[in-house]
């Protein structure tokens, strides 16, 4: 969280990263980059072993990924125009 303090300062809170939080693309990639680079340090391992086992690390996949649930896709059957009115919309508003 970054809070800023007057025109010239601001300051950033930097925690150790919830275990059971969800890894979503963007973090994943950024620890391959960091492991390629061999910059990840032991804390970082440490945190995506604990996220492997704890199935925090693909928790956000489906999410990722767009994958549509069953009863989603089952409602869009019943309703006609309704997964393309959901197609319709850009991934970033949530689909």
């Amino acid at each position: 969280m970054k809070v800023t303090i007057d025109n010239d300062c601001s300051m950033l809170w930097v925690v150790p990263r919830n275990p059971k939080s969800g890894w979503a693309r963007p973090n994943k990639e950024r620890i391959a980059r960091l492991e390629r680079e061999g910059r990840l340090r032991p804390a970082g391992r440490l945190a995506v072993q604990v996220a492997k086992a704890n199935d925090a690390w693909s928790l956000l996949d489906n999410i990722d990924n767009i994958v549509v649930p069953a009863d989603l896709a089952d409602a869009f059957e019943r309703h006609p125009g309704a997964r393309e009115h959901w197609d319709a919309f850009p991934p970033s508003l949530g689909r």
